[in-house]
């Protein structure tokens, strides 16, 4: 029997701290229903979702979350994980984070974030030639979408690059 949703503490040495917070990776096969139920699993065991990001890939939907508990215990966090396990062909993991002070809402500096807009002939390598290339120079990823759609002229997929970075104080 395969466990469905794994639970993943490592590194911590105290379990619960202040600020607290779990992400969550769920991925299952797409159809209706499928986030809502996810969504009253953590409403069920008191939590709250804070940040998510959800995408249809292929025929999968995945779902990424950030999420806290109003209570901040261990039973919470673990009345989530069983419940989110009995939810039909959705599999996960949830594991503990810290927030970073520098991005609670009122502090955040979007004046360094950037929009990456790229359109062009899909290869092999380009992500990852771009994001090397940033990483050599400072500079974070915060976001990035890719897509790829047939062309409006000729046989060549065309490849989307979305992101945003934020440059550092010296760049």
């Amino acid at each position: 029997h395969h466990r469905a949703w794994v639970h993943n503490a490592a590194g911590s040495t105290g379990f619960y701290l202040d600020k607290t917070k779990y992400i969550v990776n769920a991925y299952g096969p797409d159809r209706p229903g499928l986030v809502s139920a996810l969504a009253k699993a953590l409403i069920d065991a008191k939590g709250n979702i804070e940040t998510t990001r959800m995408a249809r890939l292929g025929d999968e939907c995945n779902i990424t979350m950030l999420v806290s508990f109003t209570e901040q215990t261990k039973e919470e966090a673990e009345a989530f994980e069983r419940a989110a396990g009995e939810i039909p062909g959705l599999r996960g993991t949830v594991r503990r984070t810290r927030t970073r002070q520098r991005r609670d809402e009122e502090e955040v500096d979007r004046s360094r974030w950037r929009r990456i807009f790229l359109q062009g002939p899909d290869f092999p390598g380009l992500v990852y030639q771009m994001t090397t290339y940033l990483a050599s120079e400072g500079i974070n990823v915060e976001t990035l979408n890719t897509d790829t759609q047939p062309a409006p002229f000729g046989d060549e997929d065309l490849f989307t690059i979305d992101a945003v970075i934020e440059i550092g104080p010296e760049t």
